[in-house]
């Protein structure tokens, strides 16, 4: 009978293990944002003859919850972009309304799914060092500053009234001057 003899060593390096587990701390401590950050501009909006203007996180959170406000009245000219002139009165205490026309809630609830396969195949990524946790919270942040502008694209909110869509000359929703969907931005961050 003869036996082999084999001697067997194992090399604990656990370098790799070690790298993996700090990206993933880095990760942990990032958040991926997308939306319309404070002190990203300012826009003119005009409320009949008036004119004023509005922080452009201030106009996102006004589509994105709806508001209403007692209107002080007044008599307002308006020329349309098609050069029509439109001669109007708003009644002293009216209560003007303007709806919920969710753009950045409802993109990443209703894409809730795309963003978690996205991360899953992202952090496969990290495993074998092809990307960094920073570079996985910038690439989550971008996708979901596109799901926000595709949901405006999409035009699916509640409609304008016939007056608004007079005024504007069309009856796209969220899309005037094209300010609020240019001010949509992605950004990463440290959790707090």
């Amino acid at each position: 009978v003869e036996i082999m003899k084999f001697k067997l060593s194992v090399k604990d390096n656990d370098k790799q293990w070690k790298a993996l587990t700090k990206q993933v701390k880095r990760l942990n401590e990032l958040t991926a944002e997308a939306g319309i950050f404070a002190g990203d501009g300012r826009m003119l909006v005009k409320d009949g003859d008036k004119k004023k203007t509005i922080n452009m996180a201030t106009l996102a959170y006004i589509h994105e919850f709806g508001t209403s406000y007692i209107h002080p009245g007044g008599m307002f000219t308006k020329i349309t972009p098609s050069g029509e002139t439109i001669i109007f009165r708003i009644k002293a205490g009216t209560r003007i309304t303007i709806p919920q026309r969710s753009f950045i809630r409802s993109a990443l609830i209703e894409n809730e799914h795309d963003l978690l396969n996205a991360s899953s195949r992202l952090f496969s990524d990290l495993i074998i060092e092809k990307i960094t946790s920073k570079e996985i919270a910038q690439k989550i942040a971008d996708r979901m500053a596109e799901l926000i502008k595709h949901k405006i694209l999409s035009g699916q909110f509640e409609p304008l009234s016939e007056l608004t869509i007079r005024l504007k000359g069309h009856n796209k929703r969220l899309i005037d001057s094209k300010r609020l969907f240019r001010s949509i931005k992605s950004r990463i961050g440290k959790r707090q």
